[in-house]
C-alpha cells in the first residue's frame, strides 16, 4: 500500500455503447478465467517483505533486505496501512499461485517465503490506470460507477483476466485483487438506479496460506439513460452509502518491475523453478483450500442486528446485563447454548467500532449443547478490558451451523489491540478494514441498534447456507475515568 510509481498514465476508455435494459432490468456478470489468489501484504511495521528476500540474498549473494530497511523501514511509527498489497496484488493477477515446498540451490522455501518473493519482484511494475489516485483536493466521486463497470467489463468479462482495485476513496491506498463482478440496473424514467457486486481476493490471510478468501462487496449507482434507453457514458453517481465508500482507482500491470534494486525478476523466476524437496520436511506440505467465501463489514453488521433466533443462546458479561466497569477493569463473557455449533462474540463501542473477542488465535469455537461457556477460558492467556473510552458497550453472541470466516481478520495474523495492562482492548477495532468502511460500518451500527428490523440478515444468512443460526447480546456501561 505504498506510493507507486511518480508517474500516473490515465487511459480513457473507449466510446462503447452499454446495452439497454429489457423490461426486467438489465444484468451482466463475468468471472476471470486467471485464477487469483489470497497471500499476505506484507505491512512493513513488521519487517514487510524483508523475511523472503533474506533467502533471496543468501541465493545471489545480494544486500536486497539492507536496501528494504534503508528505503521501507519497520517500527510503530510507521502508518498502519503501509505494505505491499500493491505487489502482492499484481503477482496474485500476473502468477500462478504457489502451493507447494520448494527446495532452492541453498535452502528450502516455503509458501510464504516464494509469495513473498513474487510481491518483491512486482514491487514497482507498469500498469494502466482506470480512474486518478486520489490526492487532497481531488474528486471524491472518482471513479465514476460506469468507468468502473467498463474497466471490469474489459478485463474480466472480455479479456477474462482480474484487475486491482484500491477500495479507499480517500488518501490511503488498500488495494485488492477483483476476479469477478455482477451488474444490475433498472430503468427509473430518465434514470437507470443500479448496483455494482464485486468479488475480490482478501489479504488477511497467513502467509503459509493457500488458496482464495473470498470478500464481498456492494455498490449502488445511478446514471442517466438516452432517449432509447441506453446508460449515457459517463453520466453515473454514487448512491447511499456508496457516495463515501467505494473504489477509488482500478489498474492493471502490464510488467513486471520491482521496486528494490537489489532484485532482479528474472532470478525471482528462477529461484521458484525449483523441485519439491526429497527429503521429508519437518512440517507438511500446505493444503490447498477451496474458494473460501468470507462475511465482509456490512454482512457482519446486519448479522448481529436481531435476527430471529432458531434455538436459545443466552450470553452476560461478569457483572451482568447493564454492569458498571471502571477503565481498565477485566471483563468475562459467559453464555450456554441450546443447540451445539459455532460460537461468535463481537464486542461494540459506543462509536460502532466492531472488534472480534472470540475465537482468538488457537481457540476452538465449536461449542456443545448444554454446555456453559466462558470467555476468556481458563487455560488462555488473553483477556478484555477497556483502554480509554467510557459509555455503553455491547458483546454481540451468535451460534452459527456451519463455521464462518471473517472479511478482514484472520485467527492467526490480526494483532489486537492492547490496554497498558496487556488485554484485548475492547474499544479499537482488530479488524483490517479499510478507513471508509470501518466509518461506514460504524454508522450503520449506530443505525441497526436504533431502527433494528433484522430482516436482511436472512439474506445473509443465505449466502452462506446457515440452515440454524441463533443470537443473544449483553449490554455494560464503563465509566468515565477519576
Amino acid at each position: 500500500m505504498r506510493h507507486f510509481t511518480e508517474y500516473w498514465l490515465i487511459f480513457c476508455l473507449g466510446l462503447v455503447l452499454l446495452p439497454a435494459p429489457s423490461a426486467n432490468g438489465y444484468e451482466e456478470s463475468a468471472r476471470s478465467k486467471k485464477a487469483v489468489w489470497s497471500g499476505s501484504w506484507w505491512p512493513m511495521r513488521h519487517g514487510g517483505i524483508t523475511g523472503p528476500l533474506t533467502k533471496y540474498d543468501k541465493e545471489y549473494g545480494k544486500k536486497a533486505v539492507e536496501w528494504e530497511k534503508q528505503n521501507n523501514p519497520s517500527g510503530p511509527n510507521i502508518p498502519s496501512w503501509h505494505g505491499f498489497c500493491h505487489a502482492w496484488s499484481a503477482s496474485a493477477v500476473l502468477e500462478d499461485e504457489p502451493t507447494k515446498i520448494l527446495q532452492s540451490r541453498t535452502q528450502a522455501l516455503t509458501v510464504g517465503d516464494q509469495k513473498g518473493l513474487l510481491a518483491a519482484g512486482h514491487g514497482d511494475d507498469d500498469a494502466d490506470f482506470f480512474g486518478i489516485r486520489f490526492q487532497e483536493g481531488g474528486d471524491p466521486d472518482d471513479i465514476e460507477p460506469t468507468q468502473l463497470w467498463d474497466a471490469l467489463k474489459e478485463h474480466i468479462k472480455e479479456k477474462g483476466v482480474p484487475i486491482v482495485a484500491d477500495i479507499e476513496p480517500k488518501e490511503a491506498v488498500w488495494n485488492y485483487p477483483i476476479y469477478a463482478y455482477r451488474v444490475n440496473w433498472t430503468p427509473n424514467g430518465k434514470t437507470g438506479v443500479g448496483t455494482i457486486e464485486i468479488w475480490f481476493a482478501d489479504d488477511s490471510v497467513a502467509k503459509d496460506f493457500v488458496g482464495l478468501k473470498s470478500l464481498y462487496k456492494k455498490y449502488t449507482f445511478e446514471m442517466k439513460l438516452d432517449r432509447k434507453g441506453r446508460p449515457v457514458k459517463g453520466s453515473g453517481k454514487w448512491t447511499g452509502q456508496s457516495i463515501k465508500d467505494h473504489p477509488d482507482f482500478l489498474w492493471f500491470p502490464t510488467k513486471a518491475k520491482p521496486e528494490n534494486p537489489e532484485v532482479e525478476y528474472p532470478l525471482v523466476k528462477k529461484m521458484l523453478e525449483c523441485a519439491p524437496p526429497t527429503e521429508p520436511e519437518p512440517h507438511p506440505q500446505p493444503q490447498p483450500q477451496p474458494e473460501i467465501p468470507a462475511i465482509t463489514p456490512p454482512e457482519l453488521v446486519k448479522l448481529i442486528a436481531d435476527q430471529t433466533s432458531d434455538f436459545m443462546l443466552d450470553i452476560t458479561v461478569d457483572k451482568f446485563d447493564g454492569g458498571m466497569y471502571e477503565p481498565g477493569e477485566k471483563i468475562t463473557i459467559s453464555g450456554k447454548s441450546e443447540k451445539s455449533g459455532f460460537l461468535y462474540l463481537i464486542g461494540i463501542s459506543p462509536k460502532g467500532t466492531l472488534t472480534v473477542l472470540y475465537p482468538q488465535n488457537g481457540d476452538k469455537n465449536e461449542i456443545q449443547a448444554g454446555s456453559e461457556f466462558t470467555v476468556p477460558g481458563p487455560n488462555v492467556t488473553y483477556s478484555f478490558s477497556i483502554q480509554s473510552q467510557p459509555g455503553l458497550y455491547r458483546v454481540k453472541a451468535f451460534v452459527t451451523d456451519k463455521p464462518l470466516v471473517i472479511g478482514g481478520w484472520d485467527q492467526e495474523t490480526s494483532e489486537p489491540v492492547l490496554t497498558n495492562s496487556g488485554s484485548h482492548a475492547l474499544d479499537f477495532s482488530n479488524f483490517r478494514w479499510n478507513p471508509t468502511t470501518e466509518e461506514v460500518t460504524g454508522a450503520e451500527v449506530r443505525s441497526i441498534w436504533n431502527n433494528r428490523t433484522g430482516r436482511e440478515g436472512e439474506d445473509v444468512k443465505k449466502r452462506f447456507n446457515l440452515s440454524r443460526f441463533a443470537q443473544d447480546e449483553v449490554a455494560f456501561v464503563v465509566k468515565k475515568p477519576r
